[in-house]
């Protein structure tokens, strides 16, 4: 608990620190911020099969636009499929 709310560079600095604890080269986690967060769930529920307007909603997009730039589909394999079921049960969830 904080009595202040997390800037953005907390928020990164935890990314990259989970990231490097995973094992992750440095080259990738220099690359990471905040909004890896957001790309990673934008491009894991699209890949599920959520509409994009559903996407868009949850992230507070006000256009598709901006939420196209976040869906980077940049990789795949088993453990993949699993975060892109499970990120379109939270979606459909919150939906």
């Amino acid at each position: 608990m904080r009595r202040t709310a997390l800037t953005d560079r907390h928020v990164a600095r935890a990314v990259k620190a989970t990231a490097a604890a995973a094992g992750q080269p440095a080259e990738v986690v220099d690359q990471l911020a905040g909004h890896s967060l957001r790309a990673g769930f934008a491009t894991a529920a699209e890949a599920a099969g959520v509409p994009r307007a559903v996407i868009s909603r949850v992230l507070g997009h006000g256009t598709g636009s901006t939420t196209d730039r976040y869906i980077r589909h940049t990789f795949d394999g088993a453990a993949q499929q699993e975060v892109y079921i499970l990120a379109a049960v939270v979606v459909t969830a919150l939906a």
